[in-house]
């Protein structure tokens, strides 16, 4: 749904400000990168560009009420996403365990490549599934 929204706000600003080439190539920088937090940031940036710049709107019946939609979607959305991404603070409990295990986790996988190579020798078939991709 918020990619949707994007992509009609998007449609309706690069149609609107392809008059005024320093709007239109705002429109353009924002329509470049992908993903969910590019989406949540694209949202808010339209929502403000469209608010200082509404004159050009009323030429199309643009429905500015969508502005405000975009506005809090971002919001909502990026209070989903912050903790899915977890925190990029290096003293971070959560994310120290998760390396930790990580580590630990390659250092047996990689034992037991080792021990697989040796005992499948004579076996291609069987010691190719213990090499390193």
């Amino acid at each position: 749904m918020a990619y949707g929204l994007r992509d009609e706000l998007l449609h309706h600003f690069t149609f609107a400000y392809r008059d005024q080439p320093d709007l239109k190539k705002k429109v353009m920088r924002i329509r470049e990168g992908g993903g969910h937090a590019d989406m949540i940031q694209d949202l808010v940036e339209l929502a403000v560009l469209g608010e200082k710049n509404p004159q050009p709107f009323t030429k199309i019946s643009f429905e500015t009420e969508k502005l405000q939609t975009a506005r809090t979607t971002s919001h909502q959305l990026f209070e989903l996403l912050a903790p899915s991404n977890g925190s990029k603070d290096e003293n971070n409990a959560i994310k120290t365990l998760r390396d930790k295990a990580y580590t630990l986790l390659a250092n047996k996988v990689s034992v037991v490549r080792e021990y697989g190579r040796y005992i499948f020798w004579k076996n291609p078939a069987r010691k190719d599934k213990y090499q390193i991709n």
